[in-house]
């Protein structure tokens, strides 16, 4: 499951909606992923971190059920908390 690094690498995960709308067949969630690091994720070092991340969700719903989803993540915010510059790391090709 694409969640499973996600739960690993963090304890005390909660999520914080902060906004949630629905039109038609599309809904929308926007919030923050809360959690301690216990462990590194995606290769960034998130160990012994509190980190609060921003995220949107956007939904197609048919028949009473998801049938496409899909996920912004607010990784330059998720890089600054754990002393980061998501930025420079991109402009030098992806090496820290």
């Amino acid at each position: 499951h694409v969640l499973r690094p996600f739960r690993e690498a963090f304890s005390g995960r909660t999520v914080v909606v902060d906004l949630s709308v629905c039109e038609g067949n599309y809904c929308g969630v926007f919030g923050r992923l809360k959690g301690r690091g216990v462990g590194p994720w995606l290769g960034l070092p998130t160990t012994g971190r509190d980190v609060s991340f921003r995220f949107a969700n956007h939904y197609r719903v048919a028949g009473g059920k998801v049938q496409e989803g899909w996920t912004i993540l607010d990784f330059p915010g998720l890089f600054k908390q754990i002393g980061l510059d998501f930025y420079d790391i991109a402009a030098s090709g992806g090496r820290a």
